[in-house]
């Protein structure tokens, strides 16, 4: 394992994050925003 995996494991799941976002919106996933909105 190297030092620098757990940096890396750590900023692929920040952008994958982002893309799920991205794409769930662009998905219409609305109930679901709306719920976030609302907490």
């Amino acid at each position: 394992m190297r030092r620098t995996g757990f940096q890396e494991v750590r900023y692929e799941y920040l952008t994958g994050g982002v893309v799920a976002l991205h794409l769930g919106v662009r998905g219409g996933s609305g109930p679901c925003l709306q719920e976030s909105d609302l907490i």
